[in-house]
């Protein structure tokens, strides 16, 4: 007998509250692009984490936290656009890198002139 694979539906505020978290639509966007599993999509529109039900994405998403809060991964939100971004793996650049405050997205810097970046992050 054959069991069928259920979808499973999460908007961002169940998510906040099965993890015991309160964080944005961008925060989990990022959460399931670090997670890097194929099966696992973020709507961005809708605010909905969808998964099949054989991924264990609780488990998944609370260790990734975990990791956060530990330290053992830098997430930092651009300071341009709000979305955010694992520091190391994946490109971007610090406004002040000798302090590594001030972080910008690739997509964010390559989008500025000089004058721009200096004047909205070095001032």
């Amino acid at each position: 007998m054959m069991r069928q694979i259920r979808s499973e539906r999460l908007t961002v505020a169940e998510a906040n509250r099965l993890l015991g978290v309160d964080m944005d639509a961008r925060f989990w966007s990022a959460l399931v692009r670090m997670i890097a599993c194929p099966e696992l999509l973020f709507d961005a529109a809708a605010k909905v984490v969808t998964y099949p039900s054989y991924i264990p994405f609780e488990q998944m998403a609370r260790e990734w936290i975990e990791g956060i809060e530990q330290g053992l991964h830098d997430v930092r939100a651009c300071e341009h656009c709000g979305h955010y971004f694992e520091v190391g793996r994946e490109p971007g650049i610090f406004a002040h890198p000798s302090e590594m405050r001030g972080f910008l997205c690739m997509p964010c810097a390559e989008g500025m002139t000089a004058r721009e970046f200096y004047e909205k992050h070095m001032q």
